[in-house]
């Protein structure tokens, strides 16, 4: 008894938080546009700053910087989309001269990761701002009969957050209810083969509540589900890569027994940049 008390330690916080939480964010994707835009920005400077912390980087310029150039890049690209490149590549060249500028200071170690930093934070949050609000019009002729109604970005972010809360969930349970072979042990010792397949199923059943996107078949809508949980386990695993790499538990501590953003949304990176990236491809062709 010990035992299953131990493994699933801290479950009624984590219930709780999921509680307060989720119903605020499932209302943001529903009405998108400035709203969904906000809790865009407002996640940015979170992640951002459990970004510097996580990788001990130190200096406050570089945290002004750093969330000053996210900003601008997801202010400028969801009122014009076109200006995508320039603005974030403007953003990173004004970056880099001002981290440049204070290279007396500061170690080149610290530049490198700000940079990664703003480019991983920013791969997510403009991927979901271009599939919530700013897929063309005539993409809706793609959702049919769905429970969310004929709005494509509405269904397909709340597709991508399906799916990744399913890996987690699915994952943690049939994990610790299971157990079994390691699935990388010298990245995160916790994780198993059988919480990657409890993952997997649990991603393609919730996937079913949006049956009706991209007139996939709900068996088709399973498996790409399940196929893309795999990538979100991917993006948990490249973050416990970085958290192990700095001897860090957790990338922050504002969702009690969550963790950070970082921790929460790390299967979003991933699967936001796959799924937008195969919808461009789709429009294009």
């Amino acid at each position: 008894m010990a035992d299953k008390k131990s493994a699933f330690g801290g479950l009624l916080i984590r219930l709780l938080s999921a509680v307060i939480l989720i119903p605020p964010v499932v209302a943001i994707i529903w009405f998108g546009d400035i709203w969904f835009l906000g809790l865009m920005v407002f996640a940015g400077i979170l992640m951002m700053l459990e970004w510097l912390k996580l990788t001990k980087t130190e200096g406050n310029e570089f945290k002004v910087i750093a969330v000053v150039a996210m900003v601008f890049v997801l202010l400028s690209t969801s009122q014009k989309p076109e200006w995508f490149f320039h603005s974030f590549f403007l953003s990173i060249m004004i970056g880099l001269a001002l981290l440049s500028y204070f290279y007396s200071k500061f170690k080149m170690r610290d530049m490198a990761w700000t940079t990664l930093g703003i480019f991983y934070v920013l791969t997510p949050l403009l991927a979901m701002l271009w599939l919530r609000d700013q897929i063309p019009g005539d993409l809706g002729l793609w959702v049919e009969g769905s429970l969310l109604g004929d709005d494509v970005g509405r269904v397909v972010i709340f597709w991508v957050f399906l799916l990744v809360w399913g890996t987690d969930i699915g994952g943690y349970f049939a994990g610790k209810t299971l157990g079994g072979p390691k699935l990388a042990p010298q990245i995160s010792p916790n994780k198993t083969w059988s919480g990657l397949i409890g993952g997997m199923i649990l991603a393609g059943l919730l996937s079913q509540l949006v049956w009706g996107i991209f007139a996939l078949t709900r068996v088709e809508l399973f498996v790409a589900s399940a196929g893309l949980a795999v990538f979100a386990q991917i993006g948990d695993l490249m973050e416990s890569a970085i958290k192990r790499r700095f001897d860090v538990k957790d990338s922050g501590g504002i969702i009690p027994g969550h963790g950070g953003v970082l921790d929460r949304v790390d299967g979003l990176v991933p699967v936001t940049a796959i799924i937008a990236i195969a919808l461009s491809w789709m429009i294009a062709s």
